[in-house]
């Protein structure tokens, strides 16, 4: 994996072309000499970001200049760069140099996410200085470049991938609400989903803010707020949260049965797929089928008309194109599902590690039984690695699971 992203990302023709626009702002810049410096034995061996610091080191060794001369050099050679990953080494710059330099550092960092990305260099200034980071950090949410506005959002995650947490905002997320505020309408999808992200992540140590932040962004009429909030709360809906189930509209449980689940071989190798099958019952919908008229357009919740937006669900959203709102003559009695799917993964020490998928995120069940099929790899990943031995399968509907079965991973041939 490392040598798929260092190859594409920081190719040595690419950071060849880092070093000419330096030479082109400073002419003094040996570009031959850095890249000898940075294309060393031990350069294959390094990982993502050991790489990116190796090359922030090489411009500084080259340049070999001052802290605050050698930013404004990067500065000038940053105006000429389209936004791209591969030049994530200029936030880095700042974080190795620039940390007795707050106030100047940060007015870089503000300039380089423009060209990659500053999520991770600005953690290291929230945790030296706080209350003027987060300043900063405020005005930039209100910027009118859209990759400023989502660094403001995404710098002051609690729980950032590939970076170290805030501890400070995972005990008490507060100051980072009102950065939020500022961008719950932003019209670039960019900064939608980190919004989306960092509600996300507050979700998982305090919903309870969540749900009271979704509860009141859930009267604005913006299909922005609409797909932030969906992705917002995707932790605490698939947690089985009711409230957060009743936001999306999502109907009771009680009369929804489960049966036949069937997965089409109890022997599945690791790195092959398996596919699996299952009927839902409404027991109610003989009865409510009779009285009760269809829900209109109008009285759909505030899922309906942007679920289609989030490319995390993209066969969900086919289904929820075709089943979401019918304007059914004979008025029939329908129910909004939450489908989900859950596999207990073993795990190397004999526990198991839950997973829960999204299946449905809004179906509208209008007929007393329907079957369904889905599908699942059980290919090796970075982010997971299978082991053999017994698995368990589970469907679950509005928060609740309602059928398991069990599978057996045997070992890759």
């Amino acid at each position: 994996m490392r040598n798929k992203i260092i190859n594409s990302m920081l190719t040595k023709e690419i950071v060849s072309q880092i070093g000419q626009q330096i030479k082109k702002s400073y002419s003094p810049f040996d570009n031959k000499a850095f890249l000898n410096q940075v294309f060393n034995d031990e350069w294959d061996s390094k990982r993502i970001k050991e790489c990116v610091q190796h090359v922030s080191e090489c411009v500084h060794q080259t340049l070999n200049l001052p802290y605050s001369q050698s930013l404004a050099i990067l500065l000038d050679a940053n105006k000429r760069l389209e936004y791209t990953y591969s030049h994530l080494m200029f936030p880095y710059y700042v974080e190795l140099y620039g940390q007795n330099n707050f106030h100047e550092s940060m007015n870089a960092l503000k300039e380089f996410t423009k060209t990659s990305t500053s999520e991770f260099a600005i953690r290291h200034f929230i945790l030296q200085n706080e209350q003027e980071a987060m300043k900063y950090m405020y005005e930039w949410s209100k910027d009118s470049n859209f990759h400023v506005r989502r660094l403001a959002s995404e710098g002051c995650r609690p729980l950032l991938p590939w970076s170290f947490k805030i501890p400070q905002y995972v005990k008490d997320p507060t100051p980072i609400i009102p950065i939020l505020e500022n961008l719950k309408q932003d019209p670039q999808i960019y900064v939608q989903k980190s919004v989306a992200n960092n509600l996300n992540d507050i979700s998982k140590n305090h919903p309870e803010l969540i749900l009271q932040i979704c509860n009141s962004w859930s009267k604005i009429n913006d299909q922005s707020t609409k797909f932030i909030l969906k992705r917002a709360c995707r932790t605490i809906l698939k947690q089985g949260n009711q409230e957060a189930l009743n936001l999306f509209g999502v109907a009771s449980n009680e009369s929804i049965t489960v049966k036949n689940l069937n997965i089409n071989q109890k022997k599945v190798k690791i790195g092959t797929s398996f596919s699996f099958s299952f009927d839902i019952e409404d027991t109610e919908f003989a009865s409510k089928n009779q009285s009760q008229q269809l829900r209109t357009r109008k009285n759909i919740p505030i899922n309906s008309d942007y679920e289609n937006r989030d490319d995390s669900d993209s066969e969900e959203n086919k289904n929820i194109q075709q089943n979401q709102i019918i304007q059914n003559k004979d008025q029939k009695y329908q129910k909004m599902l939450r489908i989900e799917y859950k596999i207990d993964y073993l795990k190397k020490n004999g526990s198991y590690s839950p997973k829960v998928f999204i299946f449905r995120g809004q179906y509208a069940l209008q007929k007393e039984k329907v079957s369904f099929e889905g599908f699942q790899n059980v290919e090796q990943i970075v982010t997971r690695k299978h082991y053999p031995g017994l698995h368990y399968l589970s469907i679950i509907v509005n928060g609740v699971e309602k059928a398991k079965v069990s599978f057996e991973l045997l070992q890759e041939s």
